[in-house]
């Protein structure tokens, strides 16, 4: 019996956040009037961003996303949660308490550690997979502009508003319902597939369930969401700075792996192996269960 409630309970939070994209979608007729644009859809906003390029299209298209995503997925969970479930924001999701300086700065050096592993696992998946590019040219479009007001929106739109965002419905919500129901290691996994295949962005699928993966299982040890958000958001930021930075230094952004020899990447690896081996045999602390919630939802 708990578990068909908390399924029905979790079938009602994804009916409330597509109840409110809808919502969002609609609402945006004003804004599209108020920037006197000559299209009546993102989609359409999309395709003359990735044919002209144009700067206005860019912001339009950029403010568009941010009122999606605060009505959209923002408003579904505060709406969920103090309207359905008449429960606290902060102690529901596990925003309770302050997350460690140490401990994110330990998350961080993990991360750090794995990017060598995590770039050759995506220039695999893009071999493996090919399909329509046209959300990663967009994407790289939106953050490779050399506007500055275009950088801030982006800051706000793919580093605070995503991470927090994503790490509230996807950890938050959708783990955490998961988890009363089915083993909490099935729970990341079953939660990172959803979290993939949401973005819809399949030369990336794998890197992209793996670092999710991470973000859940640091949930779990710690019983807060403060930690995930925060790493979420400074590895999005990290990347719109530095595609903002090579923009601006004029280099292009590849999409295929580079041409340098395998040997590079294969010391690369090893290196990057074994630093993560010496990192996790003298930092395991941090990896186990260390509940910092002193609430349950």
């Amino acid at each position: 019996m708990r578990n068909k409630q908390d399924l029905l309970s979790l079938l009602t939070f994804l009916g409330v956040w597509v109840f409110m994209m809808i919502i969002a979608q609609i609402s945006l007729t004003p804004l599209f009037k108020w920037f006197q644009t000559p299209y009546h859809s993102m989609n359409e906003c999309m395709t003359a961003i990735l044919d002209l390029d144009k700067t206005k299209d860019k912001v339009f298209f950029l403010c568009a996303s941010i009122f999606q995503s605060l009505v959209g997925t923002i408003g579904a969970i505060f709406v969920f949660i103090r309207v359905f479930l008449k429960k606290p924001i902060n102690s529901y999701l596990q925003l309770r308490n302050s997350p460690s300086i140490g401990r994110i700065g330990w998350f961080l050096l993990f991360l750090l550690l794995s990017y060598p592993t995590i770039s050759v696992i995506y220039y695999v998946n893009m071999a493996l997979v090919h399909s329509d590019q046209s959300l990663l040219l967009l994407e790289n479009k939106l953050i490779g502009s050399e506007e500055v007001y275009i950088l801030g929106l982006n800051t706000l739109l793919f580093g605070f508003l995503a991470g927090f965002g994503e790490e509230c419905m996807y950890r938050g919500i959708i783990q955490q319902k998961i988890a009363k129901m089915v083993h909490p290691a099935l729970a990341i996994v079953y939660t990172s597939i959803i979290f993939t295949v949401m973005h819809f962005q399949w030369e990336g699928i794998i890197p992209r369930f793996l670092i999710s993966c991470f973000f859940g299982y640091i949930f779990h040890i710690s019983r807060n969401l403060w930690y995930p958000i925060i790493l979420h958001i400074v590895f999005n930021l990290t990347q719109v700075f530095y595609m903002y930075i090579t923009s601006v230094l004029g280099s292009e952004i590849e999409f295929s792996p580079d041409q340098r020899p395998i040997v590079y990447h294969m010391v690369f690896l090893v290196i990057s192996w074994i630093l993560l081996y010496l990192f996790i045999h003298f930092k395991k602390d941090i990896f186990k269960i260390k509940n910092e919630s002193t609430s349950t939802s």
